[in-house]
């Protein structure tokens, strides 16, 4: 997950640092994301032993 992250999160495609300072300029303000997980188990096993 992390080897995941520091690829897609680069510099000049999520962010921008500014000159001279500690904080950068945000180029995914607005944005949304779907994060799908898959399991190992069938969906009714899931909902009898979780609750959800």
């Amino acid at each position: 997950m992390k080897g995941f992250i520091d690829r897609v999160f680069l510099l000049g495609f999520a962010f921008k640092k500014k000159e001279n300072s500690l904080w950068w300029d945000k180029y995914l303000t607005g944005k949304s994301a779907h994060l799908i997980c898959t399991m190992d188990q069938p969906s009714w096993y899931y909902h009898f032993r979780y609750g959800t």
